[in-house]
């Protein structure tokens, strides 16, 4: 901006349901130095769609807030921990909800043995508990720490190195709000060729995360892990691999997974790409279903499931993304695949 090195950045998205704007100033060699400081205030609407035991299929999230970050940059001589980027900042959030959800409880059938209904009633009252606490409105401030290397030869194309980036934030509430907790991420990418430097190229990832509620305070439905999907497991739907009440994702405080691709162009100029690849994972520990919990809550223990499958990259004329996985594992009513579309990837 203007020559002074100011990065400057605003967007703006609209869709029926998510709705999204984003505004962010940055000064990356702060005093000639290494050196990085940023601005950020935003506005998300993020939508949950995946819920079918509420009155209404989808719940609308309004997150209002904003951050202050500084950062270094490490010297290029350093051994190994040589272009690291370390973050700190502090910020505010504020979320609240068009409608908060409400349940749709089990419905015990005239004729119902009578052990049937007290599980049907006992459920009802976890589960009307739980959407509570995870969709329970408030402001808190939150504390950020983080490091990120990436280097890999190259950001759309890359056939060799890593990128490696940990995540961590505290978040305090305010005097008139219930949330508060913890939460970490690490996240990690490996590239290496096969065949020739881009012909058949190996990328492994791994991503591990823990989020904990501080006291008997809350944490939002969204800050939760929900494995299963496109971003995490293929071949599963939303949540399919995390804490569950009748197929409903209720969000885990512990997640892993894992995934496994060999990628290779399809046209020359490497704006189409196939791959086949194998994913695993789990999610686990809700923080908000009780010990003896009935058998309606699902997955709430480590349960590693896995897939394989095939997938294609379409970069022009629009990034387009399409997976299509099997599960390796499949269980009783389950399906044994799942195709995945998508708008925008990491090459």
């Amino acid at each position: 901006m203007l020559g002074y090195g100011v990065q400057v950045n605003a967007t703006v998205s609209w869709a029926k349901e998510d709705k999204n704007a984003l505004l962010h100033i940055g000064y990356p060699w702060l005093f000639d130095k290494p050196i990085m400081g940023y601005m950020d205030i935003y506005h998300k609407r993020p939508s949950y769609n995946q819920l079918r035991h509420i009155v209404e299929r989808s719940v609308y999230e309004i997150v209002n807030g904003g951050m202050l970050s500084l950062g270094y940059i490490t010297p290029p001589w350093w051994q190994i921990l040589n272009n690291v980027h370390i973050m700190g900042g502090v910020g505010v959030d504020s979320i609240q909800y068009e409608k908060r959800p409400v349940m749709q409880p089990l419905v015990s059938p005239l004729g119902t043995p009578p052990e049937i209904i007290a599980i049907n009633n006992r459920s009802n009252i976890i589960y009307e508990n739980l959407i509570a606490r995870e969709f329970s409105p408030g402001e808190f401030f939150w504390l950020m720490v983080g490091a990120e290397q990436d280097m890999r030869n190259h950001p759309m194309h890359p056939s060799r190195g890593h990128k490696v980036k940990f995540s961590s934030r505290v978040a305090l509430p305010s005097f008139n709000s219930n949330i508060s907790f913890v939460w970490a991420e690490l996240d990690a990418h490996w590239y290496t060729p096969l065949i020739n430097e881009r012909d058949l190229v190996l990328h492994l990832h791994g991503n591990f995360g823990v989020a904990q509620p501080l006291g008997n305070r809350n944490i939002p439905y969204g800050r939760l892990f929900h494995i299963g999907g496109d971003a995490s497991v293929r071949g599963f739907g939303f949540g399919d691999i995390s804490p569950s009440f009748q197929g409903d994702s209720l969000g885990a405080q512990k997640a892993f997974f894992v995934n496994t691709e060999l990628i290779f162009p399809i046209h020359p100029n490497m704006t189409i790409k196939g791959l086949v690849f194998y994913d695993g994972g789990s999610g686990w520990d809700s923080p908000y279903i009780p010990t003896g919990h009935p058998d309606t809550f699902t997955n709430n223990s480590f349960d590693y499931r896995h897939a394989i499958g095939f997938g294609v990259r379409i970069l022009q004329p629009m990034p387009i993304r399409i997976d299509w996985g099997f599960k390796i594992d499949p269980r009783k009513n389950e399906s044994s695949h799942q195709v995945h579309f998508g708008t925008s990837f990491d090459w």
